[in-house]
């Protein structure tokens, strides 16, 4: 299943078309949802929300390529905001890499971060795509 989550509603595709100029598709089943990140420990253990983040292990070097947008008017730009310091995003690519830190983790059971992101055609007309990061220790 392809869901169409930029800025428009959240729509499938084969749905009628709204009026999108740019188009960002997440591939694959969707789970959870964007709400209620709280972690939290419960006898020591660390209890994880099912919110559909993206898990990366501190120490681990991770490579992330980025979907292309579809529509605009070309050419399109791509930017990521949101993302955990220690990971670099090359717009020019769409990769998102790095190696996630203990500071990036900032605590016994890690952290979340919202990411958003973003593609721009040459007329300004933008459609974002935001998902959760979460840096575990």
């Amino acid at each position: 299943m392809v869901e169409n989550v930029g800025e428009v509603a959240r729509q499938v595709p084969t749905l009628i078309e709204r009026d999108v100029t740019i188009s960002l598709f997440r591939e694959g089943p969707q789970t959870g949802t964007q709400t209620g990140t709280e972690i939290r420990i419960e006898n020591g253990t660390c209890i994880y929300p099912d919110d559909g983040a993206s898990v990366y292990k501190v120490g681990i070097s991770i490579e992330e390529t980025f979907p292309e947008a579809l529509g605009g008017t070309p050419p399109l730009t791509y930017t990521l905001s949101g993302q955990p310091p220690s990971l670099s995003f090359d717009p020019g690519t769409r990769i998102l890499s790095g190696t996630p830190t203990a500071a990036d983790a900032q605590g016994p059971c890690g952290k979340t971060y919202t990411v958003i992101y973003k593609a721009t055609d040459s007329l300004g007309s933008s459609s974002s795509l935001p998902f959760l990061v979460r840096i575990v220790p």
